[in-house]
């Protein structure tokens, strides 16, 4: 049975000596952050799928058109996440999985040629 890892990113408060030690009570050695158990590149956007994926999505569906104001852009926000079905979701999930065997593949090293 796999167990469920929590990553961290590395905003200070998030790294505070007070949240490791709440993570290392509900995750323990489980948890992927900095000063964790399992050290990560806090803002990796080879491995953040809001970065790989979420933000181009949103970002090529919102600004097709400029909004005229304030509501009209909150509606397409709201719009282009509906967009984001679970299909979406399951081929960002193999996306993610691949970045990571090939993350360990590189022993760590930069993946980003290899994203072909």
């Amino acid at each position: 049975m796999l167990e469920m890892m929590f990553h961290q990113d590395g905003h200070p408060a998030n790294t505070s000596l007070l949240a490791r030690n709440i993570l290392n009570r509900k995750f323990p050695g489980r948890w992927i952050g900095l000063h964790g158990p399992q050290e990560w590149p806090p803002r990796s956007p080879d491995l953040t799928p809001m970065d790989f994926f979420a933000w181009g999505f949103l970002k090529n569906k919102i600004y097709q058109i400029l909004s005229e104001n304030p509501i009209d852009l909150q509606n397409k926000i709201r719009n282009a996440c509906a967009e984001i079905t679970l299909v979406i979701i399951q081929r960002v999930r193999e996306n993610f999985i691949r970045r990571i065997a090939l993350c360990l593949e590189q022993n760590e090293n930069c993946i980003e040629h290899l994203l072909l």
